[in-house]
């Protein structure tokens, strides 16, 4: 037998899934104006998605003075806010892992956007409080996955050296689309609380319009579908170079529709990801401690599983604001007291001061053997 053959099969797994790393890194690492054209399209669904997440603020108050609930419990007033969170709870939990299973990147931000738009929409015909909050949970429950799939898929377009600009891209567009609510409550001010969801939620329909015809998935995930030669068309529409064939790739499929079928379950099991999280210890210390930072932001913020603590976080916010209007330790003291505590959590992270982040699971728990938590 050839030396190739003697070496332990983990090794060549690691070899061949590097190269392939380092083949995708330079098909798509010359940043040019299709990649960035890309990534602006795909972040400006942050735009709407911070519009839903702070519409309350400007329509939750007329809502409650237009059906004379001024004086009902706090639970009641703080209902619809706590609703739109924890639909974004429970949609992160159930639909966060359809885009690396499923759905992809690309189809699930439609999906979203398109959820999102039409519930919002739908929400200024709300007749009482009851089918306002509910409304909104659906919101919620729609809107969960925007963040992250955007994050993602405009992120996996561009090379490692490009990243953090380019999801710098998102939270810019995320500001804009809470500084936009101001602007738009102004130019509606003599109109009611219903037309703030039309003004916000009609330009989200069309947008989703927009991704689905103009945005490209991402290359990694085609890749790993199975689904080469998209793959490689993609590969084409963002980058200069012009000599990206099938065989370029060639060497890498015959591996990878092997290890497809020795693991077609861990590749398509829904929840496959959040189980290789818990499974792998240091992975899971790191995601119960910034869970936990999480959480605490989201309290006193008022605003991935990260992600969901923070919802988490925000669901509780309108009721202990409500609350605060006859006790401010039930707002001021609790978010203080939690926060403080939560941030504590931080200690627990690693550094990533001077470190590479890493791009894979394995990858990291390969540093791990170095460098230890």
């Amino acid at each position: 037998m050839s030396d190739q053959s003697s070496e332990p099969l983990l090794l060549l797994k690691r070899k061949t899934a590097s190269t392939l790393d380092e083949t995708i890194e330079r098909c798509i690492s010359e940043f040019g104006w299709a990649q960035l054209l890309q990534a602006v399209l795909v972040s400006l669904s942050w735009v709407f998605d911070a519009q839903q997440a702070f519409i309350s603020v400007f329509t939750d108050t007329p809502a409650v003075n237009e059906w004379s609930l001024q004086d009902a419990s706090s639970i009641l007033i703080g209902l619809p806010a706590s609703s739109f969170f924890i639909g974004c709870l429970i949609g992160g939990l159930a639909l966060s892992t359809l885009a690396d299973t499923k759905l992809g990147r690309k189809n699930m931000l439609v999906i979203s956007c398109v959820v999102m738009s039409i519930t919002g929409a739908i929400t200024s015909i709300s007749t009482n409080i009851w089918i306002y909050s509910f409304l909104r949970f659906l919101t919620g429950f729609g809107r969960a996955t925007i963040g992250t799939c955007a994050l993602v898929l405009s992120t996996e377009l561009v090379g490692s050296q490009w990243r953090g600009q380019v999801g710098i891209i998102g939270f810019v567009c995320f500001t804009i689309g809470f500084l936009s609510l101001p602007l738009i409550a102004f130019v509606n001010r003599g109109s009611s609380w219903r037309v703030l969801y039309l003004w916000t939620c009609i330009p989200t329909m069309l947008y989703s319009i927009l991704v689905h015809f103009f945005v490209r998935e991402s290359p990694r995930w085609l890749y790993v579908r199975g689904n080469k030669e998209e793959f490689v068309l993609t590969l084409k529409s963002i980058t200069t170079r012009s000599s990206l064939t099938l065989s370029f790739f060639g060497s890498f499929i015959e591996f990878e529709d092997q290890e497809h079928n020795n693991s077609e379950e861990s590749t398509t099991s829904l929840y496959s990801t959040i189980k290789m999280l818990v499974e792998k210890k240091w992975a899971f210390r790191r995601l119960i401690s910034v869970m936990l930072v999480g959480f605490g932001i989201g309290t006193v913020y008022y605003v991935s599983m990260v992600r969901q603590a923070l919802v988490l976080g925000g669901a509780f916010s309108p009721m202990l604001v409500a609350f605060g209007r006859t006790n401010r330790w039930l707002s001021y003291g609790v978010f203080g007291i939690c926060i403080a505590s939560c941030g504590l959590f931080v200690l627990c992270l690693p550094e990533t001061k001077g470190r590479t982040l890493s791009d894979t699971m394995d990858e990291e728990e390969y540093k791990e053997g170095v460098f230890v938590c």
